[in-house]
């Protein structure tokens, strides 16, 4: 009898364990920020996520509700990293409960979960080394403590520096640069400064000299992905010494002009068609791009043919989350400046107002409860940068389109008859039309894919 009630007990626990990472491992972190806080013991301040419900059913937490949020720093913001690059820090409880749907829930970390997302660091300051993080944040798959899924979880949007990697010290500035399209030499003249952050004077190990690296990133904004940036070349700055707070200048000349877009010059593909800023840093340790360190050109330049002017007026258009890779809002373009939108997977309506044209676009305007949205980018790109309140992101935009003239492949059937070729290839489009990322729609199911494919297909 004790033995049965034993077996009996233990294959209760193994179902309420099973159901519940079943049930945590279908939500979604999404919207992380934060604000670094190195001086502190609890390493950050002003953090807040939410928890979401992508699926067509609802997901319910047995026993009190409750999962567990996982937090660690990664090297870089993008998902298609290697796992072991991920540090686990700390974490923390949190309520969930029933999340309908489509349903979100914000989050304020507060109180001793402050210190709790960064628990096991502070016990352990040798946990993390001096380098360029992120922060990033996953309800726990709850078939292993350890299980990282980087399509499901959040990265914060803006990187932070542990101790002195270099990049906390010498932070490049004021960078000018002219395009040279009809010589080998891309750019003339290019300008920058050096500058010391410390409260010391810095002293660059012998030989005296660091490596410059330059890029072309469609955007001059910091809190772009890190994708964006093509390395297209790089020179060596003579910097042996800079006192505290001094900076130090660089005028391109010589051979180094040609050097800072040596890759490119090599192989024009690197750089497709389109609008592109020159962006420099000093090279990290590990090569990383650190954007906060480095210095965007205040101009940009084209490559090949600038894309031709679309009208606006009129047009309804379709925003998708790159990373969420969710169907957001319809937007129609009205005359004098308004545009009405409209929240596919919310009830979220009103007029943002807008200006500029197709390819230098920006729109913003009230979103929700007490939010207001920027938007700003190219149509001929298909990508829109924005910000709402604390969260930063992607959108892609794009306009119904053939499906079947982009992709002969693509049938357009019953839900029941889809296979996994219909599937991929509705990932294929979905990107192709409005850039949403792979791998987290791969992530969804028939149902969540074939409903998205069809609000962009005729």
């Amino acid at each position: 009898m004790r033995k049965y009630f034993l077996l009996s007990l233990l294959a209760a626990v193994l179902f309420a364990f099973n159901s519940n990472a079943q049930n945590s491992d279908g939500l979604v972190t999404k919207g992380l920020s934060a604000t670094y806080a190195p001086a502190t013991n609890q390493k950050w301040t002003s953090v807040s996520f939410s928890i979401q419900n992508p699926s067509a059913n609802p997901i319910v937490i047995p026993g009190n509700g409750f999962v567990s949020i996982d937090v660690y720093v990664a090297p870089s913001n993008s998902p298609d990293q290697y796992l072991s690059n991920f540090i686990k820090v700390g974490d923390m409880p949190a309520k969930v409960g029933t999340l309908n749907p489509g349903g979100n829930l914000n989050f304020t970390v507060a109180g001793t979960d402050v210190s709790n997302i960064a628990r096991e660091w502070s016990a352990n300051a040798s946990k993390v080394k001096d380098g360029f993080y992120f922060l990033y944040v996953q309800v726990r798959q709850s078939q292993s403590n350890s299980l990282i899924a980087p399509a499901k979880g959040a990265f914060a949007p803006i990187g932070f520096v542990v101790g002195n990697a270099g990049v906390s010290v010498l932070k490049v500035e004021n960078l000018t640069a002219v395009r040279a399209p009809a010589t080998n030499q891309a750019f003339a003249p290019v300008s920058f400064s050096i500058k010391n952050l410390s409260s010391s004077n810095y002293t660059t190990p012998a030989p005296g000299f660091v490596s410059i690296d330059f890029y072309a990133a469609p955007s001059n904004t910091t809190n772009q992905p890190l994708t964006n940036f093509v390395k297209i070349g790089d020179m060596p700055g003579n910097l042996p010494a800079v006192n505290k707070g001094a900076s130090q200048n660089f005028n391109v000349t010589g051979k180094d002009i040609f050097n800072i877009a040596r890759e490119w010059l090599a192989n024009s593909s690197k750089l497709k068609d389109g609008s592109y800023y020159l962006y420099v840093q000093i090279r990290t340790p590990d090569g990383q791009i650190v954007p906060t360190s480095g210095a965007f050109s205040s101009a940009g330049f084209n490559v090949g043919a600038a894309a031709p002017e679309v009208p606006l007026i009129g047009t309804k258009w379709y925003l998708v989350e790159t990373k969420m890779a969710a169907i957001l809002m319809t937007l129609t373009f009205e005359a004098g400046g308004k545009a009405s939108y409209k929240q596919t997977n919310g009830t979220n309506t009103g007029v943002f107002t807008w200006s500029g044209t197709s390819n230098n676009l920006t729109i913003e305007g009230p979103f929700g409860s007490g939010t207001t949205i920027k938007m700003a980018g190219s149509i001929a790109t298909g990508k829109l940068s924005y910000t709402a309140g604390a969260q930063t992101g992607e959108y892609g935009i794009s306009k119904k389109t053939n499906c079947k003239a982009c992709n002969t492949n693509y049938v357009s059937k019953p839900l029941a008859q889809w296979t996994a070729g219909d599937k991929d290839t509705a990932i294929w489009l979905l990107n192709a039309l409005t850039g949403a990322e792979v791998r987290p729609l791969q992530d969804r199911n028939f149902a969540e894919i074939k409903a998205l494919i069809d609000q962009l297909c005729l």
